[in-house]
């Protein structure tokens, strides 16, 4: 579906807080029509547009954030959001915004998005790759992880796997 063409209803957003600062801050995006790039058991990633960036995204919903059970919890979660919206390396998503959505239960951010999908279902559709390919993409993934492991403290991913690496399209020499 291009720019150009008609695409889902807007959602309204609330307000979210950008929580370094505590400011305020009006964020708009657009989920475009029956795009779900992936589902979980409490997670929801739609692909939408950024009405402020003005690219594509990926919006992630997570659902019922029961798990949040002090005041505490909250604090933490709202570290590790602040930690993951200042990594800045080639090789780690790009973290955009993110906002809490009291009343629908939902933690929202909205991520960089990969259209060529994951690392599993890059090699489902293309089985043979040459070896010169996977040595690069291994040295990308190495970079990755030394540079989260190069924060002090060091970050661990602690969930690596295919199904979370993600693959960006080729771009032609």
């Amino acid at each position: 579906m291009g720019f150009g063409e008609s695409r889902a209803a807007t959602y309204p957003l609330p307000s979210h807080i950008f929580f370094s600062s505590l400011q305020v801050f009006y964020y708009s995006v657009v989920a475009l029509e029956n795009e779900i790039l992936g589902r979980g058991a409490s997670k929801i990633v739609y692909r939408a547009f950024d009405e402020y960036e003005g690219i594509e995204v990926a919006w992630n919903q997570v659902k019922h954030f029961d798990f949040l059970q002090s005041p505490e919890d909250l604090e933490r979660l709202y570290c590790k959001i602040h930690l993951l919206k200042t990594l800045k390396h080639s090789n780690i998503m790009k973290f955009y915004t993110s906002w809490v959505d009291p009343s629908n239960r939902n933690i929202n951010f909205v991520t960089e998005i990969f259209t060529s999908g994951t690392l599993r279902q890059y090699r489902q559709r293309h089985k043979n790759v040459n070896i010169r390919a996977l040595k690069h993409w291994c040295r990308q993934i190495l970079q990755g992880l030394l540079y989260l492991h190069s924060h002090d403290p060091p970050i661990i991913h602690r969930d690596l796997k295919c199904d979370n690496i993600f693959a960006r399209p080729a771009i032609p020499p």
